[in-house]
Order: structure tokens, then sequence, then C-alpha cells
């Protein structure tokens, strides 16, 4: 029988193994129907005498999965969460840089008639514009990269793609607000700024 589960690409009954592979003697996985509801008490002690047999239901299979599954899950998102961290730092530096660089320009629209919170208002939008470009890009790659991933990963599952539009949504959030929260100390310090410097010729 043609199959496509986490066990393996064909499953057969131990006549038909026997047919088709006649030379080999060792079992890796042997799949029992419990007939009964004792079966797992009377299967455990028939094999008390093989310790290195292990036994598992269908249960306890799906429960060590998924806990690898979730382990791999928090790997990933303390990655994340590094790479939040990184990001806020270099969206902070770059925005400190860009004020140092266009002291003038701040100086001239402030003579111009533009305040201060809307020269701060014009930082913010600047930062979030940074930040959900990078949000939005890495959902973008990030999405069709894991299913890849799935694939190469569980090579005899068919995987079904879901795409938890939720959490992704509070990722983004998550990044404006870290964007703006960067863009604080900036804005403030271009804010202060009064003086005109006019480039000498």
């Amino acid at each position: 029988m043609q199959s496509s589960s986490l066990v393996g690409d064909v499953i057969v009954s131990d006549a038909d193994f026997a047919a088709l592979f006649p030379g080999v003697t060792d079992d890796a996985m042997v799949l029992v129907r419990a007939p009964s509801a004792d079966a797992r008490a009377r299967l455990d002690a028939a094999l008390e005498a093989h310790p290195l047999v292990q036994v598992a239901d269908l249960a306890q299979v799906r429960d060590e999965r998924n806990a690898a599954i979730d382990q791999l899950v928090g790997v990933i998102a303390a990655l994340l969460g590094f790479a939040l961290v990184i990001a806020v730092i270099g969206i902070g530096n770059t925005l400190s840089l860009s004020v140092v660089e266009r002291t003038a320009e701040i100086a001239l629209v402030r003579a111009l008639g533009l305040t201060r919170g809307q020269l701060r208002a014009t930082l913010l939008a600047e930062a979030l514009l940074m930040a959900l470009a990078g949000a939005l890009g890495g959902v973008a790659f990030g999405v069709p990269y894991g299913w890849l991933l799935t694939i190469a990963g569980f090579g005899a599952v068919d995987p079904l793609l879901s795409v938890p539009i939720l959490r992704l949504s509070l990722f983004v959030a998550l990044a404006a607000a870290a964007a703006v929260l960067a863009a604080v100390l900036p804005a403030r310090r271009a804010a202060r700024t009064t003086n005109l410097v006019v480039p000498q010729a």
C-alpha cells in the first residue's frame, strides 16, 4: 500500500514484506493494531526481555514530534528576538547619522517654519517606513522559505501550507513599534537643532 506518512513511503504486512525482501530479517519499525484495551500492557510484558525495543502509541509519537517542532520554533523565535534587537540598534544608528549629516537641512526647514513636533513626526515616519519595509520583506521571503524547508525536512510528508496571518501581523506591528522607539532619541536631537549652518565656499 502506497503511503505518505511519517513512518515511511510504503507500509506492507509481514507476509508481503517477507515476500518482497526475503534477505532482510531486521525490522526497524513494527506497527501493531491493538485488538483490546489491555494490548499495551500485554505488549510491554512480552518485551521485558528486550529493553532496547521502544514501544509507543500514536499519541506518544505525535507528542514527541510536536515537542521537537516546538523546540525548533522556540530557537527560531529566540533568533528572531536577537534580530529585532539588532534591527532596533541599526535603525537608531542610521537615524542618528542621518540627523548629523542633515544638520544644515534640518536647521533650514526649521527656519522656514517646520515645528519641532512636525520634525519629530517626520523622523518617526522615516523609521517606521524602514521597519515596515524590512518586516514585510522578511515575511514575503520567509513564508516560501519556511514552506520549502518543511518539504526538505519532511520529504515523506505532503505539507499543508498554513500561514499564521495573526502571528505575522503581530510581528510586523512589533517591528514597527520597535522602530518608533529606536527613533525617539534621534528625533529629539533633531528637534533641538536651531542654528542654520551655511557651508563655506
